[in-house]
């Protein structure tokens, strides 16, 4: 079992969100084609927007607010968890999940 928050979460995706800019970079790849942007909530514009944009066309980007967790559980069903939001940016649709609601098309 892997768990993980915050700047840590971006860490083990690839890509990988990178702080410094919000442009991405090569994180530890255990969670392929998927990118987290953490503290999705309070994060300045400039930095979330660059995400989207530069957000490579095979992977997700999926903003995780404050206390807020995306969980995969053994089964593979992700699920929102906490007091925020999670939102899913693919391409150009964005989708807003609350806590306790299954994201069951992450994985593509």
């Amino acid at each position: 079992m892997l768990a993980c928050s915050g700047a840590g979460a971006t860490l083990v995706c690839d890509p990988m969100v990178d702080p410094r800019g919000g442009a991405y970079t090569v994180g530890l790849g255990l969670v392929r084609n998927l990118a987290v942007f953490p503290y999705h909530g309070t994060a300045a514009d400039h930095m979330r927007e660059r995400s989207i944009e530069l957000l490579p066309r095979s992977a997700l980007l999926v903003g995780v607010d404050e206390e807020t967790a995306l969980v995969r559980d053994p089964s593979g069903r992700w699920r929102v968890a906490g007091a925020g939001r999670v939102t899913v940016y693919r391409g150009d649709e964005v989708e807003v999940v609350a806590s306790g609601e299954d994201l069951p098309d992450l994985d593509r």
